[in-house]
């Protein structure tokens, strides 16, 4: 006769997790939320590809819409770089829209 805790049981026949004696140390080091490497670069490698995917189906929309403002606003530049010191790392060489009322001011 094999004795199995009552947190077991129920985990086992409803296919849930007991709260009641989850400690946050198991939540830590449970296998099941790690992640697997092979996985993770897979993820990465289509996340990046459906982005690229996605910015280059929607350019011809943003050209339209530059193309637009430039149109229909006042005299002015249309993009102006953006002042982003806490990620100049990241956005180095981005531009944003310049028109009056729609950009924050830079601290």
């Amino acid at each position: 006769m094999t004795v199995e805790e009552s947190s077991a049981v129920y985990e086992r026949l409803l296919s849930r997790v007991c709260c009641e004696r989850l400690q946050p140390v198991d939540l830590i080091l449970s296998s099941a939320l790690r992640g697997d490497s092979r996985t993770m670069a897979i993820q990465s490698v289509y996340t990046n590809l459906i982005g690229l995917t996605l910015l280059l189906a929607l350019s011809p929309v943003m050209l339209t819409a530059i193309c637009l403002i430039a149109a229909f606003s006042g005299p002015g530049p249309v993009l102006r770089a953006l002042n982003a010191p806490d990620f100049n790392i990241f956005l180095s060489g981005c531009c944003a829209f310049a028109r009056s009322g729609t950009m924050v001011p830079a601290r």
